[in-house]
C-alpha cells in the first residue's frame, strides 16, 4: 500500500491509525471525540491526542479516506501547495518558513498541529536543507530542546523510511543525515527526530514520546523570482 495518492489530511488520519495499532497501550476501541475539540478547515480534529486515545474521523467525512486527485472533488477545500509568503508566526530563511512551537507533543499530535497552521513537519532532502534548518534552530537559542520531530516514519514498512508528504515521500532513499548506528531495527522506534547532542543528526524514536515541534512551509521559488 502506498500513500502517495492520498490527500494530505487523509494520509495523517491513516498514519495515526497505524500508530495506534502499533502502541501496546493504545485502545483498540474507537472513542467519541472530545466535545471541546475544534476542527480545522480540513476537517481534522486536533483533540487530546495521546497513546490511549486515537483520532476519530468526524462524521460525514468518510470520503476523506478514498479521496484521490483524479476525481477532482472531495470533502476538503483545496489549499495552496507552495505559497509565496510565510504564514503568520513563521520565520523565513531563503524559500522556507519555520515555526518552533513551545509545546511538546507526540509525533501524530505534531503532524496535526503543523497542518492546522498550514505547515508540515520538516522534510530534509539535501545538505542545504539540513544547514538551513540548523541555522534556524541556532537562531532560536534557549527555546530549542534537544530533540525535535522530523516528518519521517517507517510505520508503513519497518526499515523503509519515508516522509509524510507526497513531494518528498521517497527522498530519504537519496539523502539522509542519520547519526551513527541509526536508524535501528526496532519496531518500537518508528518516527524520526533531530537530535541536538548529535549535532542535529537524526535518530529514530518511539512515536509516542512528547518532543518539541517545528513546522515548515516551502515557498514557491518561481513566484518569488518572478
Amino acid at each position: 500500500m502506498a500513500f502517495s495518492w492520498l490527500h494530505k489530511s487523509s494520509r495523517l488520519l491513516i498514519l495515526h491509525f497505524l500508530l495506534c495499532s502499533f502502541l501496546p497501550t493504545a485502545s483498540s476501541q474507537s472513542v467519541d471525540p472530545d466535545p471541546e475539540c475544534t476542527s480545522d478547515r480540513k476537517g481534522l480534529q486536533a483533540c487530546n491526542f495521546n497513546k490511549n486515545k486515537c483520532l476519530q474521523e468526524p462524521s460525514g467525512q468518510e470520503a476523506a479516506w478514498t479521496h484521490t486527485p483524479e476525481n477532482g472533488d472531495g470533502p476538503f477545500t483545496p489549499f495552496e501547495k507552495h505559497p509565496t509568503t510565510c504564514p503568520p508566526g513563521y520565520q523565513q530563511l531563503d524559500n522556507h518558513c519555520f515555526l518552533l512551537m513551545p509545546e511538546t507533543m507526540t509525533f501524530f499530535e505534531a503532524t496535526v498541529a503543523c497542518d492546522v497552521v498550514d505547515g508540515k513537519l520538516p522534510e530534509v532532502v539535501s545538505p542545504e536543507d539540513q544547514t538551513r534548518l540548523e541555522k534556524f534552530l541556532t537562531s532560536a537559542g534557549s527555546g530549542v530542546s534537544s530533540n525535535i520531530w522530523l516528518g519521517a516514519t517507517d510505520l508503513q514498512q519497518e526499515g523503509t523510511w519515508r516522509y509524510l508528504s507526497t513531494d518528498n515521500e521517497d527522498a530519504l532513499s537519496a539523502w539522509s543525515h542519520w547519526a551513527p548506528s541509526y536508524p535501528r531495527v526496532d519496531r518500537s522506534s518508528n518516527c524520526a527526530v533531530l537530535n541536538l547532542p548529535n549535532g542535529w543528526r537524526w535518530q529514530d524514536s518511539a512515536c509516542s514520546y512528547n518532543l518539541q515541534v517545528m513546522c515548515e512551509v516551502t515557498l514557491s521559488l518561481d513566484k518569488l523570482v518572478g
